[in-house]
């Protein structure tokens, strides 16, 4: 578990850092960059989530020795849990903020589309 942290951290830290700052400084341009990285991070930090809840615990003595391989203590699985909460909640925020962001831009453009398309024609040519 842990090796999967540090496999996506290096990625995951500098794209939560840099999604706070332009969220909160309003860059449009980093939209659609951050709607990306918040779901690769939605993705990749619930799957740890699932794996770790899902694993079975050390302490059941019921367990055939290919569950006990993968078996977690509770210390186990608090280490594994604990550094992920911020790249799950903060991304999985940035998300929706980012899919309701991005959607009010493309309607926008949309909008705009139309309002070009719909201006009067002199002589042939449309009136910019």
């Amino acid at each position: 578990m842990l090796d999967l942290l540090h496999v996506y951290s290096p990625i995951q830290i500098p794209g939560c850092i840099i999604g706070m700052y332009a969220l909160q400084k309003g860059y449009k341009a980093f939209y659609p960059a951050l709607l990306a990285y918040a779901s690769a991070a939605v993705v990749t930090t619930t799957t740890v989530l699932f794996v770790a809840l899902a694993a079975p615990s050390a302490h059941d003595k019921t367990l055939d020795p290919v569950s006990k391989f993968y078996a977690m203590t509770d210390e186990g699985r608090w280490s594994t849990l604990y550094p992920i909460i911020i790249f799950l909640v903060v991304p999985a925020i940035m998300w929706v903020d980012m899919l309701v962001r991005v959607t009010g831009l493309v309607n926008a453009g949309i909008k705009a589309q139309r309002a070009l398309e719909q201006k009067p024609v002199e002589n042939g040519k449309k009136i910019h």
